[in-house]
């Protein structure tokens, strides 16, 4: 598989799923989110929680940075395989 297929993502459904390391970012920056803006609010309407969510949001993009691979493409998919490698040692090849 090439890298730029790779970064792609797999198409599941005709729906574009992105690699996991983008689901990642995502996941944490909701988890920043609920920790920093929701957790310990008392919002007492769907404005009020849209409300507190907007601003988290713009104070967020204030002070924002772009994301740094620690990791190049070459050790990123190395990864890959090996996770792959162990699932088919655990679960075996199987067909559909």
């Amino acid at each position: 598989m090439s890298l730029a297929t790779w970064v792609r993502g797999p198409l599941e459904g005709g729906l574009f799923r992105p690699p996991q390391a983008s689901a990642n970012l995502v996941e944490r920056f909701f988890g920043l989110l609920t920790e920093h803006a929701l957790k310990r609010g008392s919002h007492t309407s769907v404005p009020d929680l849209r409300k507190a969510i907007y601003e988290y949001v713009e104070a967020h993009n204030e002070d924002c940075a772009p994301f740094k691979w620690t990791k190049t493409a070459d050790q990123v998919l190395e990864s890959v395989q090996r996770t792959c490698r162990r699932i088919l040692e655990v679960h075996g090849a199987t067909s559909k």
